[in-house]
């Protein structure tokens, strides 16, 4: 089977079911999906609109892009990054989670820990990298409205890697160092943002759970870059199980 004969589509279908597992549970939580163009924008069709429809806590939210010069990378890539640093002027407080993250637990289980903690970061989990402590965008909770302001922290970036591209976590990493904050104040944080690739779905008592290698559970599974869940083998199965039931959600 060619799982990747509709890319739009599945990358469409992909922030249905991230939405659907955070309404599933962690249904307490506000969602905001945040979108910067309108043009063929899919979330303004008839299908996704029938999807929203279906929950009574999300809104859809227009931001306004940093216009940031990136170097490398196509219009997408671009855009992307563009839009991830515009996200630090959202008022605070916030979790922000990627699309590509699907979550497995309930998201109060993390919130409860932050305290006042003006930042909270997670590592990238996964016994072959080893990123722990290196922080990723994909997941981490924002405590201060303007406690990282976007041009300060691309100015910094810029000062200490000249020549380096500024993706976003790259440039959130190297502006908490300046500012003297420790994003890792959560035990095993990286649970929240493991590389989905390293996990598997199992499904307990009717509902799906992650697991990591070792069968211990993972309440996030991040499938970045080219890392789709349609493209890994051991989660075909709930792919084809969550896309039909979001599929259903939206006529």
């Amino acid at each position: 089977m060619d799982y990747d004969t509709n890319i739009g589509h599945n990358y469409i279908t992909m922030t249905k079911i991230c939405l659907n597992l955070i309404r599933k549970h962690s249904p307490d939580f506000d969602i905001e999906l945040l979108y910067v163009n309108e043009d063929n924008n899919l979330l303004f069709g008839q299908d996704y609109q029938n999807f929203i429809k279906k929950f009574d806590n999300v809104s859809i939210k227009k931001l306004e892009p940093m216009g940031f010069d990136y170097r490398r990378g196509n219009a997408n890539h671009k855009a992307t990054y563009d839009f991830k640093l515009a996200v630090w002027n959202e008022k605070a407080p916030y979790i922000f989670i990627d699309t590509d993250l699907f979550v497995f637990s309930d998201i109060n289980n993390f919130y409860n820990q932050v305290g006042d903690a003006p930042f909270v970061g997670t590592g990238h989990g996964s016994y072959r990298r080893k990123q722990e402590k290196a922080l990723n965008g994909g997941f981490y909770y924002m405590g201060e409205t303007n406690y990282v302001d976007p041009l300060k922290a691309l100015e910094r970036f810029k000062l200490e890697w000249p020549d380096a591209e500024p993706l976003d976590q790259n440039v959130l990493s190297c502006y908490l160092k300046h500012i003297g904050c420790d994003p890792f104040v959560i035990p095993e944080a990286e649970r929240w943002n493991w590389f989905g690739k390293e996990t598997r779905p199992v499904k307990i008592d009717g509902q799906y759970k992650a697991l990591d290698h070792l069968d211990k559970e993972v309440y996030g599974a991040h499938f970045f870059g080219n890392y789709k869940p349609w493209r890994c083998k051991h989660w075909r199965e709930f792919w084809t199980e969550a896309a039909q039931e979001v599929e259903e959600m939206s006529k």
